[in-house]
C-alpha cells in the first residue's frame, strides 16, 4: 500500500468547510468587595483629623496672640505707665496712703514691734495672743483700704508695691492663728512694702523727689 492511498476519493460533504475553533472559557473576575463604606468612613476620619489638626493650630496661634496682648486693665490709672521707670513725683494715692499707713504702724507700736517671733501660736500666753489678734484685724482692714490705691495711682510700680502688700498683709493674717516662726518671712515683706510706700510718699511730699528727677529719672 502506498501513500498517499490510490483510489477514487471518498463522498465530499456538501457546502464548504468551516471548522469553529475550541471556545475558550476565561476565568470570571472575582466579585467586587462592598467596602465602600469603609472607604467612605476612613474619608469622613481623615477629614475630620485634619479639621481638628487646624482648630489646635488656630487655637495655638490665638493663645500665642493672647499670651502678647494687654491685659485687663479694670479702669487702673497706672495702665498707660509702660516706659522706663523713673524716680515719682507726684502721685494722688499717697494723700490717702499716709494716714492707712499711719494707723496701722500704731497698731504695730503696742508691742507688736517687740515681739519674740521664734515663739509659735501654740505658747502664746493670752496677752500675746490678743496682740498678734489685733495686728491680724489691723492688717485686713489696711489691705482692704489698700484695694482702692492699686486703681488709683498712675505708677505701675507703687501699684505694684500696693498689691504686693495687699498679699502678704492677707497672707501673715491668714497664718496667724496657727503662727508658727517661719511666719515672720510674710510679717516682714508686709512692713517693708509698707516702708517703701511711706518712703516713697515723704520723698514726693518733701520734694526731694523733684529735685532729683532731673538727675536721676533716666
Amino acid at each position: 500500500m502506498t501513500y498517499p492511498p490510490q483510489g477514487p476519493p471518498g463522498p465530499v460533504s456538501e457546502g464548504p468547510w468551516n471548522p469553529q475553533p475550541p471556545q475558550q472559557y476565561w476565568p470570571a473576575p472575582p466579585p467586587r468587595k462592598r467596602n465602600g463604606w469603609k472607604w467612605a468612613l476612613s474619608g469622613v476620619a481623615l477629614i475630620g483629623v485634619i479639621a481638628v489638626t487646624a482648630a489646635v493650630a488656630i487655637s495655638m496661634r490665638s493663645d500665642r496672640r493672647d499670651a502678647s496682648a494687654p491685659r485687663e486693665t479694670y479702669d487702673l490709672a497706672s495702665a498707660d505707665d509702660t516706659g522706663p521707670v523713673e524716680i515719682i513725683i507726684e502721685d494722688p494715692s499717697c494723700d490717702a496712703w499716709v494716714p492707712v499707713a499711719n494707723t496701722f504702724a500704731g497698731i504695730q507700736k503696742k508691742g507688736w514691734t517687740e515681739r519674740d517671733s521664734s515663739v509659735p501660736a501654740t505658747r502664746w500666753t493670752p496677752e500675746q495672743r490678743a496682740q498678734y489678734e489685733e495686728v491680724r484685724k489691723a492688717a485686713l482692714t489696711a489691705a482692704d483700704q489698700t484695694v482702692a490705691l492699686v486703681r488709683l495711682t498712675p505708677h505701675r510700680v507703687m501699684r505694684e508695691f500696693y498689691e504686693q502688700f495687699i498679699a502678704y498683709s492677707r497672707a501673715y493674717s491668714d497664718a496667724i492663728p496657727n503662727y508658727k516662726p517661719e511666719d515672720e518671712r510674710l510679717a516682714r515683706v508686709m512692713t517693708s512694702t509698707s516702708s517703701v510706700l511711706v518712703y516713697v510718699c515723704d520723698a514726693i511730699n518733701a520734694r526731694s523727689a523733684a529735685a532729683r528727677a532731673p538727675v536721676g529719672g533716666n
